[in-house]
């Protein structure tokens, strides 16, 4: 399963286009990073709950951006992967 934000949303600082998260087969969190300019960086987070947060740190502090617009895009990628966990199979 893959979650993104991309900059149409408002969020993203304006050197970065799109934000992927993928839950990795061992619990772990990836976040997958382009750039305007084509290049891409990729991050690696905690299995659980400190992933969601971890991300948000990391979208701050490494990436650029404001403590809001951090905390709504890790938000927003993570609340695709907490509606699967809810639904009933």
């Amino acid at each position: 399963m893959e979650a993104m934000v991309w900059s149409g949303t408002g969020l993203l600082p304006e050197h970065l286009e799109i934000i992927r998260l993928t839950a990795l087969a061992d619990g772990r969190w990836q976040a997958h990073c382009e750039y305007d300019a084509g290049s891409t960086r990729t991050l690696q987070f905690a299995p659980g709950d400190a992933g969601r947060s971890q991300v948000a740190g990391a979208l701050r502090t490494q990436l650029g951006f404001s403590t809001n617009d951090a905390d709504e895009t890790a938000r927003r990628l993570f609340e695709p992967f907490d509606m699967a966990a809810d639904w009933p199979w």
